[in-house]
């Protein structure tokens, strides 16, 4: 499965997140792998295994910097966009950050909070986050109108604006 589409500002590659899970084990264990996907033909290459379990987000900054989230503990961490690897930041505090976004205007990340969120930790299944990328410290802004929020992208500034759109 693909899955967090992005987009490289610096090299205009896409790239995604490709998750595998283990037939043995009946999908119990899921690794990720960072791929770059062919903007022509839709082709995947595969760059490298993260070494963390479904990452359920990805974010590129303007400068090429890669950040990743694991889905189940919140980790968020920096990948090499040459080989996969994820060095750990930090915890976001959140158990199921779906999706990442970099924001232009801030230089932070904005995250969605998925459908399967710990009623015991802060914020809601639907709720947009905000994120440090220097240390993932983690706050809420505020609930979304979904009740997991899947995805989100920021409207490039020649295209009118630099809002965010959910979806």
């Amino acid at each position: 499965t693909v899955t967090a589409l992005e987009f490289d500002p610096v090299t205009g590659s896409r790239y995604g997140m490709i998750l595998r899970t283990n037939s043995i084990t009946c999908n119990l264990e899921i690794t990720s792998e960072l791929a770059q996907i062919d903007n022509i033909l839709g082709g995947v290459t595969v760059i490298g295994p993260t070494t963390l379990g479904r990452m359920s987000g990805l974010a590129i900054r303007n400068n090429g910097q890669f950040f990743a989230v694991e889905a189940s503990s919140g980790q968020f961490v920096s990948l090499n966009p040459l080989t996969g690897a994820a060095t750990l930041i930090g915890a976001t505090g959140f158990a199921d950050v779906s999706s990442l976004e970099f924001d232009p205007t801030f230089s932070f990340i904005l995250g969605g909070l998925g459908a399967n969120e710990d009623p015991a930790i802060p914020g809601r299944p639907g709720d947009l986050v905000r994120i440090d990328p220097a240390g993932a410290t983690s706050t809420v802004i505020g609930p979304s109108s979904f009740n997991d929020l899947g995805g989100l992208a920021f409207r490039p500034a020649r295209f009118g604006n630099n809002t965010t759109e959910t979806a």
